[in-house]
């Protein structure tokens, strides 16, 4: 199943409790640096701190609501719904016979 490289996931993971899926690590740095000219140089001194996280969504079996599938612009949309109603993911897939597997083994997956 391809999906369009702006949406792909880098990486996918399988547990017992949960389908977990994400888009890399995201980084935040935060710094400071200051100087004070001494004859014909400086002294300078600085600081920085740099702070990373995964970036990842989690699907968790039990929370599994409803699964759709509907066409958009010529691809097919899964659409996984969490037991409250609320968007939980939405996957593109090129063939409408891939779609309904994906749909059957998200189904397969839904504990409660």
């Amino acid at each position: 199943m391809e999906q369009p490289l702006k949406t792909r996931p880098e990486q996918v993971v399988f547990t017992d409790e949960y389908i977990g899926y994400g888009s890399g690590i995201l980084s935040t740095t935060s710094g400071f640096a200051s100087a004070v000219p001494l004859g014909g140089g400086a002294i300078a001194a600085g600081s920085s701190r740099t702070s990373s996280k995964a970036v990842q969504t989690r699907i968790y079996y039990n929370s599994i609501g409803t699964v759709a599938l509907y066409s958009k612009r010529g691809r097919w949309v899964v659409q996984t719904r969490s037991t409250g109603g609320n968007v939980m993911n939405s996957s593109l897939v090129d063939t409408q016979k891939k779609a309904e597997r994906f749909v059957d083994a998200m189904v397969s997956l839904k504990r409660g």
